[in-house]
């Protein structure tokens, strides 16, 4: 489709989210950083504007000098739409989300944790673990076409063992995803999806997999398996209204055990959309208000 008849999606900044969306919301998508004291206590990041008046460059305000910080997705269109998104700093790095709750802690499978670097801090002061890179990140997303519903009567009926041997019964389409079937779960458990794997005859599926394409069916039982994923008090606390401060850095920290797929297995992006890329600058918080430091 010719770029000049695509709907263009821009990011904007709401409720301390960078949000995605058309009128409709066919396509929505949510964005915020959380950061992660030594404690595990994680604390929503404040966007800003640019100071330098560039746009779809969004500030992300850190409190602490050093600390890490994850980036939470949260995938709201209609139509069982996944996004694909191309994560750029150093180099490309590619995901798929389903719809529902994502976390980034890391951007590879067993890698170390994003960690926001003091712009002061000395080189010779790092851990040994980390690495610095620059001071911004890049976001480019697609939307896949919508995937249409199927007729009651071709739902599937699944079990899913629990940990604790407790069996869920599932009634699915077989054209939802490995991560609608977590969704479920942790509607109903309470657990985060990153906190657990989904087995089926002895395969991790990831999140982005489509049933029919996992050799899924009727009467099939998939097993829960939880995963380490570190963090803590999953609390979040108010952050005050303040000013801007100088850049830091984004490194990584510590070895996380975060596991995750990022091919474009069957993934058909809808040319009727076309979102524009932004990028999050990473600054530390400056304690006088409204003070704007280089």
């Amino acid at each position: 489709m010719d770029s000049k008849h695509k709907l263009l999606l821009s990011p904007v900044i709401d409720d301390n989210t960078i949000a995605l969306m058309n009128h409709s919301k066919t396509v929505y998508l949510r964005l915020k950083l959380r950061q992660v004291d030594a404690n595990g206590v994680k604390t929503d990041v404040q966007f800003r504007h640019s100071p330098d008046g560039e746009d779809y460059v969004f500030v992300a305000l850190f409190d602490d000098n050093d600390i890490d910080f994850e980036i939470l997705l949260d995938n709201r269109s209609t139509d069982r739409r996944r996004m694909a998104f191309t994560m750029t700093y150093g180099k490309d790095y590619e995901y798929i989300i389903s719809r529902g709750l994502a976390t980034l802690r890391a951007v590879q499978t067993n890698g170390n944790h994003l960690r926001f670097l003091s712009p002061n801090k000395p080189m010779a002061n790092l851990r040994e673990s980390s690495e610095i890179l620059c001071s911004r990140i890049g976001f480019a997303f697609e939307a896949e076409k919508g995937r249409p519903k199927v007729d009651d009567n071709q739902k599937i009926t699944i079990k899913v063992l629990t940990q604790s041997s407790d069996v869920v019964i599932l009634q699915i389409d077989p054209n939802e995803t490995i991560g609608d079937i977590k969704n479920r779960l942790r509607e109903r458990y309470g657990i985060h999806s990153d906190a657990f794997r989904l087995i089926f005859e002895c395969k991790h599926y990831d999140d982005y997999d489509i049933i029919s394409d996992c050799g899924i069916q009727e009467g099939s039982i998939l097993e829960m398996y939880q995963q380490m994923s570190g963090g803590g008090d999953p609390r979040t606390l108010p952050l005050k209204n303040e000013g801007i401060g100088q850049r830091g850095a984004i490194g990584f920290g510590d070895q996380t055990r975060q596991q995750f797929g990022r091919n474009r297995k069957q993934f058909i992006a809808d040319e009727e959309f076309e979102i524009k890329p932004f990028v999050i600058e990473l600054r530390i918080r400056d304690k006088q208000p409204f003070a704007i430091r280089f």
